[in-house]
């Protein structure tokens, strides 16, 4: 049987993805100019910001996130 809730199902605070879905976007155009890859896989890129770095760029442009939510991003 189950429980009584209180609280409605798929309630709680939306994730930072799902409120700004252009931030892919607007991350790829930052890091444009600092990512390098591997000329033999091209599936195999890196760059040279630091989230801390990634995280005040983005802030710039009006998305304010957390470095855990840019590692998701970075992914």
């Amino acid at each position: 049987m189950p429980k009584k809730r209180n609280r409605k199902a798929g309630g709680g605070r939306k994730l930072a993805l799902e409120k700004e879905p252009d931030i892919n976007d607007v991350f790829l155009a930052l890091i444009k100019e600092h990512t390098a890859g591997d000329p033999m896989d091209e599936t195999k890129k890196w760059t040279n910001l630091t989230c801390a770095k990634i995280g005040s760029l983005l802030a710039e442009e009006d998305f304010n996130v957390s470095r855990n939510i840019i590692k998701t991003i970075k992914k």
